[in-house]
């Protein structure tokens, strides 16, 4: 699934120049590509909000897997939930991003950064992410369609394998391996100024050499700044797991949650072809 309707609706976007609400049933012809090459701006350009696909839970459930492009090459955006970033039905808004970083220079956009668990897939197309950037509105649904069926956990094709993802530091977490959206654990308590250690383990989970790791840290929610000591970084290992720390420094008060996204990269992007990586989510209560 390189190409989803999803990102096609993420280029047509783009060429709209009045107030838009557009669903993921939208076509554009095969030049799309070179369209969106051409509407990425420093600064000044609209956050899209995509969907990538679903996938199979083992207790019978679905997860849809969102995720988003921010078309500035050089400007992160701040959306808090509420009337411009949230999701219906209402059960369903408060695990969406309020934070969109710039355009990454080699996959361009960013891929299921969270998902939302629906007990019946026939559900899917009734869910949708609204997010509204100055006066534009961008909206996308959710898809049953089996087009849009994802591979989790394992690729067998490609020999692609979610990483599992332990952390030593903050203490009693737990261990997290695929896309599933999580973030019940109380919240690990940090100070403004002051480095927040961030220290895990990834192993794979067949047993087999890692290769190449791509991790990916980045601020999910919360109001203030956040500095990591590495945001995207590629780990060689011929072993079955490493060791990693990075640090996080927050500027200002508040809770915040943390994403984390370990991505076999072992065989090339990843991305492209939806599996597979681990998104691990870390809430943080920050005092001064």
């Amino acid at each position: 699934m390189r190409l989803t309707h999803a990102i096609v609706v993420a280029l047509l976007l783009v060429l709209l120049a009045a107030p838009t609400r557009v669903t993921a049933q939208n076509q554009l012809p095969s030049s799309a590509g070179d369209w969106m090459l051409r509407n990425l701006r420093a600064s000044g350009q609209p956050v899209v909000p995509l969907f990538d696909g679903w996938f199979h839970q083992p207790d019978g459930s679905y997860e849809l897997c969102f995720g988003y492009h921010n078309l500035n090459t050089q400007a992160e955006v701040e959306i808090p939930l509420g009337p411009d970033n949230f999701i219906e039905p209402a059960e369903y808004d408060g695990v969406q991003p309020e934070h969109f970083d710039e355009v990454p220079p080699e996959y361009r956009r960013r891929f299921c950064v969270f998902t939302v668990n629906v007990t019946d897939l026939a559900i899917a197309p009734e869910v949708r992410w609204t997010l509204r950037v100055g006066t534009g509105t961008y909206s996308v649904p959710g898809s049953s369609a089996e087009h849009y069926r994802m591979d989790e956990l394992l690729q067998s094709s490609r020999g692609n394998s979610a990483p599992r993802v332990v952390f030593q530091e903050p203490i009693d977490q737990p261990v997290r391996r695929g896309r599933t959206t999580e973030m019940s654990r109380p919240p690990v308590p940090a100070r403004v100024g002051e480095p927040l250690r961030l220290s895990f383990t990834v192993t794979d989970p067949e047993e087999i050499p890692l290769g190449v790791t791509r991790l990916i840290w980045g601020k999910h929610q919360g109001a203030g700044t956040v500095v990591f000591s590495e945001e995207d970084t590629e780990v060689t290992e011929e072993s079955e797991n490493f060791a990693r720390t990075a640090t996080a420094t927050f500027e200002e008060p508040g809770e915040y949650v943390l994403r984390l996204q370990a991505v076999d990269w072992d065989v090339g992007n990843a991305f492209g072809f939806h599996c597979c990586w681990t998104n691990y989510y870390l809430r943080v209560a920050v005092s001064r």
